[in-house]
């Protein structure tokens, strides 16, 4: 399978298995094979949801829940509940990732920073209230 990827944390490791050596172990390992499909079902499954739930959703909730996921995921706690988004991602991936178009995308960041939900450090953005910014994004309590 031939792809690309973006990097979205600092810490990667990755690797490549051929075709040929990936075909070779799948016929060799019964349980390998078992387990492998079982976890591509799983994350197919788990990726449609998130398709299909997030569709429900209007862009600004959906930009609100990636922004979420980003800083639960991928922020380091800064102070006063402040988190830094540690790697730069532009608008124009941000858009890409909701399937919206950029300009969408600026208008809503510019109406979360004038709200006080995030602000930018550099090219950082910090998460100002991960509260307010979940519960715009209309996840349901842990």
């Amino acid at each position: 399978y031939k792809g690309t990827a973006v990097v979205i944390s600092d810490n990667l490791k990755a690797c490549f298995i051929s075709n040929a050596d990936m075909l070779h172990l799948l016929s060799i390992n019964p349980s390998l094979a078992k387990n492998l499909i079982i976890k591509i079902s799983n994350e197919l499954n788990r990726s449609e949801n998130a398709a299909i739930s997030s569709k429900k959703l209007n862009v600004r909730s959906r930009l609100a829940y990636l922004l979420y996921t980003l800083g639960n995921n991928y922020a380091a706690f800064i102070h006063d509940s402040q988190y830094v988004i540690k790697s730069e991602i532009s608008k124009k991936d941000i858009a890409s990732l909701l399937m919206v178009a950029n300009e969408t995308v600026i208008r809503l960041m510019s109406e979360f920073r004038k709200e006080g939900l995030i602000r930018y450090d550099g090219k950082h953005i910090v998460l100002t209230d991960l509260q307010k910014i979940k519960l715009l994004s209309r996840i349901k309590a842990d």
